[in-house]
């Protein structure tokens, strides 16, 4: 005798002895993806949001102006043959 069989004959619901008919396990597949729509759009919003900020910050540091420290300027001048000597304070 199947489980399922013997849970009709005892007065159990379909399921209720952990046995699911494929009907039973589709609902719940449906019932699942319908809960789910609205938890993909936001998903889907923060990662568009994601994206946004990486180009942004990309674009932000393009326009950033770039400060040369002292060294690396005199290590341009010198490569034109110039010499410079800084005097520590």
């Amino acid at each position: 005798m199947r489980m399922e069989e013997l849970g009709d004959k005892l007065g159990f619901e379909k399921g209720e002895l952990g046995i699911e008919t494929e009907e039973a396990r589709s609902t719940k597949l449906n019932e699942l993806q319908i809960l789910d729509l609205p938890f993909k759009s936001i998903r889907e919003a923060i990662k568009d949001a994601a994206e946004a900020i990486k180009e942004g910050n990309v674009i932000a540091e393009r326009g950033l102006p770039r400060v040369y420290s002292e060294q690396e300027v005199l290590r341009c001048i010198s490569k034109f043959g110039l010499n410079f000597h800084t005097q520590s304070a």
